[in-house]
């Protein structure tokens, strides 16, 4: 407490004595101090001449008093700062609010003028600037570009950060239509960024896209596809499918009264994904091929949002699964094989990143341990690069299963778990109930069939709440083989004989193929027993 009081004490008496000396300048170089406060930042002499509106010869001499003064350096070739921190503090503190106000805006629109070749590199500062002026408008529309160029550079968590501080200037209008509008294409413009950097299924992005829908619908349904896609992945990825489903339907009809190409491909992207994971593998296929059916021409802008810039990627990475569901592998290779291509050609790292994870786990269902680890260790490293959360979690579950398959069990084990605890921290429960059977086949291959058991009990469990069918025939396969490996047959034969019955219901070749041989190899060794 004395430390604090003391501290306090000290810093009061330093800015007096900085106080006293800055006014002990000439007029002009205190002016020009005050005004080099608010920049905030190392400043050229053009930015000093434009925001001042002086004479070349009236700023040069303003300046070189405060450089003989040593209160301002010269740093690089062409511009100068403040010798410390400290009096660039006291020289802004000393400024009455409305002569800062007013200084900011100078600097903002010199801003503007000096830079105006590259002015896209300088929209997030001049936004600031006008911000502290007190210019709502000017630094919204600034917010605005600036977080578009972060956008085009893959920088989205600067664009968040940059629509979030737009986003809370216009709340502070009062209500209107206009402001309205613009707040609804301020979060229109949000939802991308924060999908790819929190992830699909984060709270920011569901209460982005329940505003963003509340505010449609008092305006026209302006922006409404973009909004509905948006509100689709938010609660499709948490695992909440009916109400997924009923978003892609919403979508589809409405693309339905203005069918374009893009539209129509991205209504039945959004229900044949829905179908899938609901375990309606063959109404799904029926979607996914209608969708890349219509996939050629140039898409939707919104599209971004969920896919990357290219839907055809997802359509391509969700038609492999579906063609191995049906045990056509040639087919499902090719599909894995070209979407990854079409990713690889766009040089879209979102992309890049859906089919890599996408094509590691269609090896993982295939059990190729070796395969996967290939591409999920691809997907790992370009989603740790980027900062996709969501699909970086996918990637170390799948490299951690792969990892444990190829004998490196601990490692692979704690990759995989740090993976799901991603998910649970993002809320992402889509798949889980798959997820969990590969953590239950890894601690099985640990001796852990206790702990397995519990997990393929929580698989089962996430596929009652949300409906996830799909996957039910692999948690009963991976039951059966830990009951096997303790010597209960029957039990096992029994556990494959429900993952037959919810293969057929949801329409997967491959898991009843494989099941039936299983279910077969426990009933003759049952026989041999017998006899």
């Amino acid at each position: 407490m004395v430390e604090s009081v003391r501290a306090g004490l000290q810093s009061t008496r330093v800015h007096a004595v900085i106080a006293s000396r800055l006014a002990q300048l000439p007029a002009p170089s205190y002016e020009l101090a005050g005004l080099a406060s608010v920049i905030g930042r190392p400043f050229s002499f053009e930015l000093l001449e434009k925001a001042t509106d002086w004479d070349e010869a009236s700023v040069s001499q303003a300046l070189d008093e405060l450089w003989r003064r040593r209160i301002i350096e010269s740093r690089g070739a062409s511009e100068y700062d403040f010798t410390h921190d400290r009096l660039r503090e006291v020289a802004c503190a000393e400024l009455s609010l409305v002569r800062r106000r007013y200084l900011h805006r100078r600097v903002a629109r010199a801003m503007a003028e000096v830079h105006a070749a590259d002015i896209e590199s300088w929209n997030g500062q001049i936004a600031s600037h006008f911000e502290q002026a007190g210019m709502a408008e000017e630094a919204i529309e600034h917010y605005g570009r600036a977080a578009a160029y972060a956008r085009q550079r893959y920088a989205d968590s600067e664009a968040a950060d940059l629509l979030r501080r737009a986003l809370a200037l216009c709340r502070g209008f009062s209500e209107s239509a206009r402001r309205r509008t613009q707040e609804l294409d301020l979060l229109v413009t949000l939802g991308p960024a924060l999908v790819t950097t929190e992830g699909y299924s984060a709270a920011e992005v569901g209460e982005t896209y329940n505003r963003a829908l509340d505010l449609s619908r008092q305006l026209d349904n302006r922006s409404v596809f973009a909004i509905l896609s948006g509100a689709w992945v938010f609660h499709t990825v948490r695992g909440d499918l009916e109400k997924g489903r009923q978003f892609s339907l919403d979508f589809l009809r409405a693309a339905e009264r203005e069918p374009t190409p893009g539209l129509m491909l991205a209504g039945n992207f959004l229900l044949g994904s829905c179908l899938f994971h609901l375990g309606q593998l063959e109404p799904s296929l029926e979607h996914m091929t209608a969708a890349i059916g219509t996939h050629g021409g140039p898409a939707e802008s919104f599209l971004a949002l969920f896919a990357g810039p290219d839907l055809g990627v997802f359509c391509r990475s969700y038609l492999a699964h579906l063609a191995w569901h049906r045990q056509d592998g040639e087919h499902a290779d090719g599909h894995a094989a070209e979407a990854i291509a079409a990713a690889n050609r766009m040089r879209r790292p979102f992309s890049q990143a859906i089919a890599l994870d996408y094509a590691a786990m269609l090896h993982a269902f295939r059990g190729d341990s070796r395969a996967a680890l290939e591409r999920g260790q691809q997907a790992v490293e370009l989603c740790s690069r980027h900062g996709f959360a969501y699909y970086l979690a996918i990637g170390n579950v799948l490299t951690g299963w792969a990892r444990a398959a190829e004998s490196d069990v601990a490692a692979g084990l704690a990759q995989l778990r740090e993976g799901l605890e991603t998910m649970r921290a993002l809320r992402a429960e889509i798949r889980l109930p798959y997820y969990c059977a590969l953590l239950a086949e890894t601690l099985g291959r640990t001796g852990q069939v206790g702990e397995a058991m519990a997990s393929l009990s929580t698989g089962f469990g996430f596929a009652s709440k949300n409906g996830e069918e799909w996957a039910v025939a692999e948690l009963h396969r991976v039951q059966g083989d830990l009951l096997a490996s303790e010597g209960k047959v029957e039990q096992a034969r029994a556990s494959y004989r429900r993952g037959i019955e919810a293969a057929r219901r949801s329409g997967s070749l491959a898991f009843e193929q494989r099941l039936l041989i299983l279910a077969g190899g426990t009933a003759a060794s049952a026989s041999t027993e017998r006899s």
